[in-house]
């Protein structure tokens, strides 16, 4: 399995060279992006939607076609207060915040800890 990071790396070198297949793969997923967060939208009226890992590496080009379909899609009002923004916190972002959750309930509770004694 590729790393990540190489992948996307990859992807980047092939949209530069003018890949077009490229160019339209990005612009597809920025369109189901934005399809998904009307649905989102819709339901929960956030302000904000993080794009994390590939899609934060690609944030330039996916987020005016996924601004652009949460537009069409979303109820007006809702829609007109949310954005997206691209986060800065790399591909691990969200192991680490995993972690923190364990750290913080292993800290605030030390008894979930199950102990055996050797």
């Amino acid at each position: 399995m590729r790393d990540p990071e190489e992948r996307l790396a990859e992807i980047e070198q092939r949209r530069a060279e003018g890949d077009l297949r490229v160019g339209a793969a990005v612009t597809e997923v920025g369109r189901w992006l934005g399809r998904g967060a009307a649905l989102l939208v819709n339901l929960f009226n956030p302000r904000v939607i993080v794009l994390g890992g590939y899609f934060a590496r690609l944030a330039d080009q996916i987020i005016p076609v996924a601004q652009a379909e949460l537009d069409r899609l979303g109820m007006t009002s809702a829609a007109e207060r949310c954005g997206f923004a691209a986060s800065t916190l790399g591909f691990g972002a969200a192991a680490r915040g995993a972690v923190n959750v364990v750290i913080e309930r292993v800290l605030s509770d030390p008894t979930t800890i199950a102990f055996r004694p050797s």
